[in-house]
């Protein structure tokens, strides 16, 4: 619906976020011979899946118009009395393949998040009228997450800075920290205020004053969304001198081939440097390169102490890394170390379902994937059994297909040119990446 692009043996891939979603009985080309009763329109495949956002919903299928001048329309609501439908759309007799099938789909752009809809898909022609069955889906947004909470050093010994990533979850999002009876204002995250394979993820930091020295805080930090809330227990000390190397934290990268490491290290007035050793066990193998503080690298009543950030690249996807960092200056070595997981994940696979193809002598077959946020190819098999023996070439799906969604790594898929066999076929698309491969489920398909 926004970006097509053809390569391989006619496979092109569809930019869409749709995950999720129902599918009904095999729809298709229908053809008419001499003396069969007269047609009527027909819905053949309906599905839905979450959209671009997560207050839309993409809702499609296969029609056929039975040679007649056709309009659809979705109806959609909280229940099966719906209350909603679109405006209606029209649609020719034919399609450019010159048969009457058509696929169809709409956008429901007015959906409220984390929200359960009743859908249906309704045509209508000079045949008459036909409905789909009543289907429910639920619009996309979730509770918020929060991880690699962090405590840093304030500009007055009574003060902290107090943060975390929070993952919005596609959802306008409210954090707050609260300290006992102490609660800071609310700080708004936008539903996509990062970039890059995690748009959702973004760093929220709070300014703690006026604190009694000394004193232990269990505070919390508090993220609330359309969808739910969540909490993050972190206590710390007030006016706790820093020492050596401190509250480490890891986020999201780019791409799940990188992370952003933070930590706080104190020089002890001394020039100071520092590095990270990391790697697949504790030999680490691998050290981002050597880094000097001066000996007063900050201001306030902690001038020697300072936040540090680096970035690790060139991660493989889903694997346990090991890492150090060192600083090390004339009063001796400071270490801390940790462990994270690289970030990608397997590909999935939800709807699939046949159209009509580029011509009368073939068909498409349709489905909607999940990369996993990593380089992923994928084909259709078919054939007259579950063993297929017929295959469409490897097409390569970037890892993020869709730019500007809160799930860039959602995708349609679609074959253009699968031969139309004679009767009953079966098909299924097989999807790989890095970590592994995903078949959806073996589905039969006849000719009309």
């Amino acid at each position: 619906m926004r970006l097509t692009v053809t390569t391989g043996m006619g496979l092109s891939v569809v930019a869409l976020a749709c995950a999720g979603g129902a599918v009904s009985a095999n729809g298709g080309v229908r053809s008419v011979t001499a003396g069969e009763a007269t047609p009527k329109p027909r819905i053949g495949v309906v599905y839905a899946g979450v959209g671009t956002t997560a207050s839309t919903l993409v809702v499609g299928g296969t029609v056929d118009t039975a040679g007649q001048q056709t309009t659809y329309v979705v109806e959609y609501g909280p229940s099966a009395q719906y209350g909603r439908r679109t405006e209606p759309q029209p649609l020719p007799a034919t399609s450019p393949a010159g048969t009457t099938t058509h696929d169809v789909r709409v956008t429901l752009d007015d959906v409220a998040p984390h929200t359960r809809y009743h859908y249906r898909l309704v045509i209508s022609n000079a045949l008459g009228s036909v409905a789909s069955r009543n289907r429910t889906i639920v619009s996309g947004g979730e509770a918020p997450r929060i991880s690699g909470a962090f405590v840093r050093p304030g500009a007055t010994r009574n003060s902290v800075v107090l943060g975390a990533t929070v993952d919005t979850r596609g959802l306008v999002t409210a954090v707050h920290v609260q300290c006992g009876r102490l609660r800071s204002t609310d700080v708004i995250l936008p539903a996509m205020p990062g970039r890059g394979w995690a748009p959702t993820r973004g760093e929220a930091r709070f300014v703690l004053r006026d604190l009694a020295v000394g004193k232990q805080y269990p505070c919390r930090l508090l993220a609330f969304n359309e969808a739910g809330s969540t909490g993050y227990q972190r206590p710390f000390e007030a006016g706790a001198q820093p020492r050596g190397v401190q509250s480490p934290a890891v986020t999201s990268g780019a791409t799940p081939a990188a992370v952003v490491l933070t930590a706080t290290i104190d020089t002890g007035g001394s020039p100071t440097e520092y590095h990270i050793d990391y790697g697949a066990d504790r030999r680490y193998g691998s050290s981002t390169p050597t880094r000097r503080l001066r000996p007063k690298p900050a201001t306030g009543w902690t001038p020697t102490t300072t936040e540090i950030r680096a970035n690790l690249r060139g991660l493989e996807p889903g694997k346990t890394y090991y890492y150090r960092i060192v600083a090390t200056n004339a009063d001796g070595r400071r270490t801390v170390s940790r462990s994270f997981v690289s970030e990608g994940r397997r590909p999935s696979l939800s709807y699939s379902y046949v159209a009509s193809g580029a011509n009368a002598s073939s068909l498409s077959v349709v489905g909607a994937i999940d990369t996993g946020g990593l380089a992923t190819t994928v084909h259709v098999e078919y054939g007259p059994t579950v063993s297929y023996g017929s295959r469409t070439d490897d097409t390569k799906v970037s890892p993020f297909p869709v730019a500007k969604s809160f799930r860039p790594t959602f995708a349609e898929v679609r074959s253009t040119d699968v031969p139309s066999p004679p009767g009953m076929f079966h098909y299924r698309i097989v999807a790989t990446n890095a970590l592994g491969t995903a078949m959806s489920s073996d589905r039969t398909f006849t000719p009309r």
